[in-house]
């Protein structure tokens, strides 16, 4: 697994939160707060993560742009690290060769930019071989939306988003996502 390149000195730390637009971390609060009120720790159903999702205003869709690659975004608890969040492009480059990029929560838009880039087969989101390029700054948008919501609710144990993007945007199509109370999670380091 690759893990992105230290930020050079000189370089400009970013905005650390999306576009205020659709982000609202009390909502996501009180929505984890809910699911967990029967039980300590569950798996969500599709519904449910798409109400928690909304929150911080990703949307699950199904509309599949004409051109587009799948990628896979996810956040999950490191014991050393807490909370990263992960990007790379699906299919081989993922499944075989584990082409993954990490970022520890929460991240910048510099940071976010940065974990776009990271991943080997990065050059397939950019335009390679003649292909159109692909939304970078919806990707990056999705990354910020993703990391906010791991700050704001230390118990998402884990999500997982695989997306399509596209020229013009990036559509989520699928999504899992795992919540536990603190009580039952081993310390997991900062958040």
């Amino acid at each position: 697994h690759r893990r992105r390149r230290s930020r050079a000195p000189c370089r400009p730390a970013g905005v650390a939160t999306p576009s205020s637009a659709g982000v609202d971390v009390d909502a996501a609060r009180d929505v984890v707060a809910e699911l967990l009120a029967a039980g300590d720790e569950r798996e969500l159903t599709v519904d449910e993560a798409g109400r928690l999702l909304g929150t911080v205003g990703i949307v699950v869709s199904h509309e599949v742009p004409p051109q587009s690659i799948e990628v896979v975004l996810g956040v999950r608890d490191d014991p050393s690290f807490g909370a990263l969040v992960s990007f790379g492009v699906a299919g081989v480059a993922i499944e075989l060769l584990g082409d993954r990029a990490y970022a520890p929560v929460p991240l910048t838009s510099a940071d976010a930019e940065e974990l776009v880039l990271a991943p080997r087969a990065a050059p397939l989101l950019t335009g390679y071989n003649g292909s159109p390029p692909m939304d970078l700054l919806a990707l990056g948008e999705l990354l910020l939306r993703l990391s906010a919501l791991a700050d704001a609710v230390p118990e998402l144990a884990g999500c997982t988003l695989h997306a399509l993007a596209a020229p013009i945007g990036a559509h989520v199509t699928a999504v899992t996502a795992r919540v536990a109370a603190a009580s039952v999670r081993a310390d997991t380091g900062p958040r």
